[in-house]
């Protein structure tokens, strides 16, 4: 498995290679260093990869790509000028992590697998947590852009066009990498270069498996025979004792609204002011979360408990509402939990999570968080807390999530094509 991005991204990589020891197979997955112990305490073996993902996305860097994912050509050059000499050296060890593998899974990002799989002839598969960029569908907002309000709902012609036009900025976002990927081809594995176009069409050929329900994202119709959405990918992690105090406080009163961002951080703005103003117009009692994207300790309130990590499995069943990003699997969790979304997203695809809760009804609108303010926040956040329909839907949505097995799904659908 080779694997990189945020820890939401490698926590569903070491679920489902989880499953796949469990079903009798040795599993090695080639990430970054920060991600070592988190591989090896899951039992898993483990191979370095260069660079860091954390430090890059809780960086100035991953905000300047997150801020410059609208505009394609500032995209190419920013990765280009940031991520080339690292993409030169990752596509290296990832051939040699993958030497005496017998099948690759790999993050699509990375668009290792079809020249691995060409040169090693074992099976390759697309593996991610969240809907491609590059799958070519008129049911999805573009990643590649901030789509204007409800895309989707166009008349199919103009859906359509639309969604050719964010296709076509998918395969320039990859040209930035061509001649390194080529160049890698050519003198490492002794494979013939690819066109923008050849090197598409063999990374649509794999089989892809897509790591989220279909009852929260229903698979798009016309996405490819061989794009499987198997259910989400838990990592249950023993949920070990909570931090002093976080169980005496959640019991003192009302349950109280979890608010964290995950690995985002946002330029230039302090977020806990607004969330902690959003709590006290709300009248409601709050967990904040540390994570990448920290949300720091101020004064303590009797209102409010810091917390610097803490299992959203444990945690977001017991409260009122779910503040979050719109991650993969943040998203996932608070479905699972049965409670209440507010996202506030901040770029790539959380708006697509951030419509989708709301478009089910277990979440409100979502709240850019270039544009949150204390005062929508606070609004949201009454509004998750006492709609009962809300509520009720969103309970109605975990109990089916729960019910679900996407590991089992996943590690059958890989057995259809390795054997």
């Amino acid at each position: 498995m080779i694997a990189s991005g945020t820890r939401g991204d490698l926590d569903a990589f070491v679920a489902l290679g989880k499953g796949l020891a469990a079903a009798g197979h040795t599993v090695t997955v080639a990430t970054h260093a920060p991600f070592e112990t988190l591989v090896r305490e899951h039992g898993l073996e483990y191979f370095r990869l260069s660079g860091d993902s954390r430090n890059f996305f809780a960086g100035l860097a991953g905000i300047a790509l997150r801020e410059k994912w609208q505009n394609p050509l500032k995209v190419i050059s920013f990765c280009d000028r940031f991520l080339g000499p690292f993409f030169d050296r990752f596509l290296a060890e990832s051939y040699e992590a993958a030497k005496s593998a017998d099948a690759i899974l790999y993050w699509p990002f990375l668009r290792v697998g079809p020249s691995l799989a060409e040169k090693l002839k074992i099976p390759a598969f697309g593996v991610s947590n969240f809907p491609l960029p590059y799958q070519r569908t008129s049911a999805l907002p573009s990643w590649f852009f901030n789509p204007w309000p409800r895309v989707e709902a166009w008349p199919w012609p103009l859906n359509r066009l639309y969604n050719n036009m964010t296709y076509t900025s998918a395969l320039l976002f990859w040209q930035i990498f061509r001649a390194r990927l080529n160049r890698w081809r050519s003198e490492t594995l002794g494979l013939r270069p690819l066109s923008v176009r050849q090197e598409a069409r063999a990374a649509h050929a794999l089989p892809h498996l897509h790591g989220f329900s279909a009852s929260v994202l229903p698979r798009p119709r016309d996405w490819p025979r061989d794009a499987h959405v198997t259910g989400y990918w838990f990592l249950d992690d023993p949920i070990g004792n909570p931090p002093n105090g976080l169980e005496e406080f959640i019991e003192a009163g009302p349950p109280p609204v979890y608010i964290g961002f995950g690995s985002m951080v946002s330029r230039n703005r302090d977020l806990t002011d607004v969330a902690i103003e959003a709590l006290d117009r709300a009248g409601a009692r709050g967990v904040l979360l540390g994570g990448w994207g920290a949300l720091e300790q101020k004064a303590p309130r009797d209102s409010v408990f810091h917390v610097d990590s803490i299992s959203h499995d444990w945690l977001f069943p017991k409260m009122s509402a779910v503040v979050h990003h719109g991650g993969t699997l943040t998203t996932a969790a608070a479905v699972r939990a049965g409670v209440p979304s507010i996202v506030a997203p901040f770029g790539f695809d959380q708006t697509i999570w951030g419509r989708q809760t709301a478009k089910l009804g277990v979440g409100v609108d979502p709240l850019p968080q270039s544009k949150l303010t204390a005062a929508k926040l606070a609004e949201a956040i009454r509004i998750a807390t006492s709609n009962r329909t809300m509520k009720q839907r969103a309970s109605e949505l975990g109990a089916k999530v729960r019910s679900e097995n996407g590991i089992a799904r996943a590690v059958e659908i890989f057995h259809q094509y390795a054997r």
